[in-house]
């Protein structure tokens, strides 16, 4: 198991005095993890169990405790606001 330590103060005073560059790294993590979750999707689409779980991944949509079946559409997930176009 890894040792859990707390986050260092200088650290910390980084991350607040660089907040948006904190805000854009994170943000192209998310959007990685995103697209390569729509590949593994893709991939394996005669995997409707593996599609819930990769979709469970971002925290919208709880994975069933049985398989979809194949007649049945899997869930649409909710689209995170940081990524939502602003309303014009």
């Amino acid at each position: 198991m890894i040792p859990i330590r707390p986050t260092r103060d200088a650290w910390t005073q980084q991350a607040i005095a660089e907040l948006p560059t904190l805000l854009l790294d994170h943000a192209h993590c998310e959007r990685k993890a995103a697209s390569t979750a729509l590949k593994l999707m893709a991939r394996y689409s005669d995997r409707p169990r593996l599609q819930m779980q990769l979709v469970d991944r971002g925290g919208d949509v709880p994975v069933p405790p049985h398989p979809a079946k194949p007649s049945e559409p899997p869930p649409t997930a909710r689209r995170s606001r940081a990524f939502q176009s602003p309303a014009s």
